[in-house]
């Protein structure tokens, strides 16, 4: 009995140790921030470096046909940053606009746009870098967090299933002989 218990958790063993939990990716995109956005706003590089820019868009029927809507920012060394202070919403309402952080820029920067009826605040991820033509841009997906398997589980997983083998062939082996 004792026998038949322990080549049942050998094999068991050996496919939980060749059997590897499957990972979850997900891919992260550049309208991400860390709130909900009401459903006409994105903002496409929500968190940039100062080497990139951001653009926040607003789609139809948002602001008011035409109207002006002035444009503010909120952040670190903000003067050094590049962005137009005034503009126009198109025929359908709809308006885009770019922010570009200053070189050394550093945080969070609030994008306010005002008009007469309404306002909006776009937050924006500014992460330093030490020189803007040496370093690549960084790669969106997840990070590595171990999700993979090493090699020596698959090792450990083979010899515990050649193990597990061998009991029962063992196990079969007396059974004929007695």
């Amino acid at each position: 009995m004792l026998k038949k218990k322990l080549v049942v958790l050998g094999v068991a063993l050996g496919i939980l140790a060749m059997g590897s939990p499957a990972a979850a990716f997900a891919e992260i995109d550049d309208t991400y921030t860390p709130y909900v956005l009401p459903a006409a706003v994105s903002i496409e590089g929500a968190v940039i470096t100062p080497c990139e820019s951001s653009t926040i868009m607003f789609g139809a029927s948002y602001w008011i046909a035409g109207e002006t809507v002035s444009v503010s920012a909120v952040g670190a060394r903000v003067a050094g940053a590049n962005f137009t202070p005034s503009v126009n919403a198109g025929a359908d309402g709809s308006l885009s606009a770019t922010f570009q952080p200053p070189a050394d820029g550093d945080g969070v920067y609030d994008i306010t746009f005002t008009s007469s009826t309404q306002s909006y605040t776009a937050p924006i991820t500014v992460t330093p870098v030490a020189n803007c033509e040496a370093d690549p841009q960084v790669d969106q997906a997840l990070a590595l967090t171990g999700g993979g398997t090493s090699p020596w589980i698959y090792g450990i997983g083979g010899g515990l299933l050649v193990a597990g083998s061998a009991l029962i062939t063992v196990t079969v082996l007396r059974r004929r002989q007695a």
